[in-house]
């Protein structure tokens, strides 16, 4: 989905089913927010989604791991 544009549906479908107590789901969003990670600026702003937004879903998960603490160590602001 991520690839044909659909960035915004592809995460709230994953967002909707999302179980924080198990590692598997934990690992797909996090591989989810990895993939965008590597995608242009560009390609990000023409479907209407941004780097901020990539940092912000995976300072969410920190945060909902127990890990926000320490989430300022690896993810910073551009």
């Amino acid at each position: 989905m991520i690839d044909r544009g659909q960035i915004n549906e592809a995460e709230n479908r994953i967002l909707e089913n999302m179980d924080y107590s198990r590692k598997e789901d934990i690992e797909a969003l996090l591989r989810f927010y990895e993939y965008l990670s590597r995608k242009e600026d560009s390609f990000l702003e023409a479907h209407d989604y941004s780097m901020e937004e990539v940092l912000d879903g995976l300072k969410q998960i920190a945060d909902r791991t127990g890990f926000g603490s320490i989430s300022s160590l690896f993810i910073t602001n551009p």
